[in-house]
């Protein structure tokens, strides 16, 4: 018997300094591989050790994770700098945690670019204890794309796959690397002014957008006990939500068996005769259980 293997929501919590942002890349078939250069990584910027991320993108197609703190993070004076040269500053670093979910221009960039990816999973991740609280699944289609920057395709094409690669992450020059830069930028402005006007709405209409050029799936995972917030953007906590439908389930099967108990007892309910008592009990059962099975398997997923 086979070693189960363990989640990638396991993996990411067991890592450590959750305050930073992580990388870690899923190998198809196989676990997730933790790659995060942890000296250079940031609270805001995920660094890669790139020993680590050339032996786990060997094999070619992958996963790529990546965690975004699900609170406003705590910057030093280097992180403040790039989001001021970004446009944003305090008000909108504290505003961001609403959308904390959302993929930035560059991520975006990254994926489109890098053939091998085929999908980017953004880990919404509590800053102080690891939990993660659910993923916004990003997902390529056969009509997405291809740049020329795959493994097998460099193996074919040697010369023109290297410089492929070196083109679209170094120098970004051609008509196809400046659509994408343009895009990359307009996504992001409008975010920034999703953020700052508190329209959250158009921040995701920025990703649809964009997501609909490249051809993109994208949708938003909850962990358990955890749904996705009004803004879209990113998951609380459920709180009493879950706790509620519980009861109601549980409480239905207690009440229908009562309905349906009167049939050993002989009890009247409420002057109900014993047919119409049986209707409702077990009307009520079915609905319980229906209720029960939809908790279960939501808890499941």
């Amino acid at each position: 018997m086979g070693v189960k293997k363990r989640s990638p929501t396991k993996t990411i919590e067991a890592t450590p300094h959750p305050e930073k942002e992580h990388t870690l890349i899923k190998p198809y078939k196989k676990e997730v591989i933790d790659i995060t250069g942890y000296k250079s990584a940031s609270n805001i910027n995920a660094r890669t050790e790139f020993r680590k991320f050339t032996e786990a993108t060997s094999n070619g197609p992958y996963i790529h994770i990546h965690t975004h703190p699900s609170e406003a993070p705590h910057l030093n004076f280097w992180d403040k700098l790039d989001l001021y040269f970004q446009g944003v500053g305090k008000k909108e670093i504290e505003k961001w945690k609403n959308i904390t979910a959302l993929p930035s221009g560059a991520d975006m960039g990254q994926l489109i670019i890098t053939d091998d990816e085929r999908t980017m999973d953004i880990a919404v991740r509590n800053p102080k204890t690891g939990e993660v609280l659910g993923y916004n699944v990003l997902r390529k289609t056969k009509k997405t794309p291809k740049w020329g920057t795959a493994r097998a395709y460099i193996q074919k094409h040697f010369f023109k796959g290297v410089m492929n690669l070196i083109n679209y992450n170094l120098l970004g020059l051609g008509k196809r690397s400046e659509e994408l830069s343009k895009d990359k930028i307009k996504y992001h402005k409008e975010v920034l002014k999703a953020v700052k006007s508190g329209n959250y709405q158009r921040a995701n209409e920025a990703l649809e957008i964009f997501a609909d050029k490249y051809s993109l799936q994208h949708r938003m995972v909850p962990a358990q006990n955890y749904k996705v917030m009004e803004t879209k953007g990113t998951f609380v906590n459920k709180g009493l939500e879950q706790t509620v439908s519980v009861f109601i389930g549980i409480g239905g099967l207690l009440i229908s068996l009562l309905f349906l108990s009167s049939n050993f007892t002989g009890f009247a309910i409420a002057n109900l005769t014993q047919r119409t008592s049986n209707i409702i009990g077990m009307i009520l059962f079915i609905v319980s259980l229906i209720v029960l099975f939809f908790i279960m398997k939501r808890r499941k997923n």
